[in-house]
């Protein structure tokens, strides 16, 4: 069948073209969650699937998560921000490349501490 609203509202620009997927789109949609788990508001917003959908491809993200919530930390915002760049190839490639950019922020975070 037809997906929902609600299902609609986590795809990748490439689920929405129906193009092949990889580790990217799932990037893309769990950027989604943490964008919605940060906000409490959806990064893509509409009221019926096609309009949804258009956003997706077309509309940029113009709110980051730390300006919504300022309780998040802009290192944290970019990331967000990365993981839902509408082109693939602007994304994190795998979620090994994700998991190190948040480990080196942590180390970061650390050594500023530890000053």
């Amino acid at each position: 069948g037809y997906p929902s609203v609600d299902a609609v509202r986590y795809f990748s620009p490439e689920l929405v073209r129906d193009k092949r997927l990889d580790e990217r789109s799932d990037i893309y949609m769990i950027g989604v969650v943490l964008f919605y788990l940060f906000t409490r508001v959806m990064p893509i917003r509409g009221t019926s699937i096609p309009e949804i959908m258009q956003k997706h491809l077309r509309m940029g993200i113009v709110e980051v998560p730390s300006t919504i919530n300022p309780e998040v930390p802009p290192e944290i915002s970019k990331i967000v921000m990365k993981m839902l760049e509408k082109k693939p190839r602007k994304r994190f490639s795998s979620l090994s490349e994700l998991i190190l950019d948040l480990s080196r922020m942590e180390q970061r975070q650390q050594q500023k501490q530890n000053i």
